[in-house]
């Protein structure tokens, strides 16, 4: 099954081919490629993007605003529930550092004691 044609017209190529030949480019060149990656990398997370920039700084702007006046943004509506466990994680773990009191019933020992 031929796919592609190469430079010169006159034969053709497999996929197979055409990858076996793109490894062996890779170890015979390995600086040129370690730069084509880190181009491909910068291209697809950075430069694609630059339309997107202004849309998500208005966005950020806006959850900070949220989450400064009502405590809790748009955006954390939308996994509510992992915002939750984040919260509450937290909030346990500094809780169970810095104790904040223990009930009547119990000594401060007895109530330190059951809570390590």
């Amino acid at each position: 099954m031929a796919i592609m044609k190469d430079k010169k017209l006159e034969t053709l190529e497999t996929w197979e081919e055409i990858e076996k030949k793109e490894i062996q480019w890779e170890k015979d060149h390995p600086i040129l490629y370690a730069i084509k990656r880190k181009m491909a990398w910068f291209l697809s997370h950075f430069w694609y993007r630059i339309p997107d920039y202004p849309r998500d700084i208005k966005l950020w702007i806006k959850e900070k605003y949220q989450r400064a006046t009502r405590g809790w943004a748009d955006s954390d509506t939308w996994g509510f529930d992992y915002y939750l466990i984040d919260v509450m994680y937290n909030g346990l773990k500094h809780f169970k550092v810095n104790l904040h009191g223990y009930p009547a019933y119990m000594t401060f020992e007895e109530w330190k004691k059951n809570n390590r």
